[in-house]
């Protein structure tokens, strides 16, 4: 077993056993922020949903039990480690974390956009127009720009239509 696998293993051991015993010590350990650091340090900016998941877990539980002021680096790792999970959609997020993950998201989905039209690739456009669909689905109705996300995942559709004549790409632009 490689030390990435040790290391998954461990914290999802703790993770396991707080949650088992309702009690969130084993999540405070300095031990297990150590192995959290480490296991950070060896995803690196690999796309490791799986590493990245977990440790967004760990770094939630942590943020919800520590005292106000002392929690937020938990908060903004438990975000970053989130990024990739829900652009791919996985369903076991924090729901409290979505919109937040969701304007995170912009940045990376206005890019991923800008490329895929760029590119005859279409799998490209398919990535990009299911990271505006998560942004889309988690925006809150009220959002000052939630009809400009609208209208950016219908202009994606269109140009998908357009690439494949697919008419479920037509319906879904001229749906939203």
């Amino acid at each position: 077993m490689s030390e990435r696998d040790d290391l998954i293993q461990a914290i999802r051991e703790r993770l396991s056993r707080a949650e088992a015993d309702r009690d969130a010590a084993p999540l405070l350990e300095p031990a297990t922020l150590a192995k959290a650091q480490r296991l950070a340090d060896l995803l690196g900016s690999d796309a490791e949903p799986d590493g990245r998941h977990l440790l967004g877990w760990l770094h939630w539980y942590r943020h919800s039990v520590l005292p106000r002021g002392q929690d937020q680096p938990d908060l903004q790792a438990a975000l970053s480690m989130f990024q990739l999970s829900f652009l791919v959609g996985a369903p076991d997020i924090p729901v409290q974390l979505l919109p937040i993950l969701a304007e995170l998201a912009v940045p990376f989905a206005t890019n991923a956009l800008g490329q895929a039209l760029a590119s005859p690739d279409s799998d490209e456009l398919d990535l990009a127009i299911k990271a505006w669909q998560q942004i889309v689905t988690h925006t809150p109705v009220r959002h000052p720009n939630r009809a400009k996300y609208l209208s950016t995942l219908g202009n994606a559709h269109f140009n998908q239509f357009n690439r494949t004549a697919a008419r479920d790409d037509l319906d879904a632009a001229v749906e939203l």
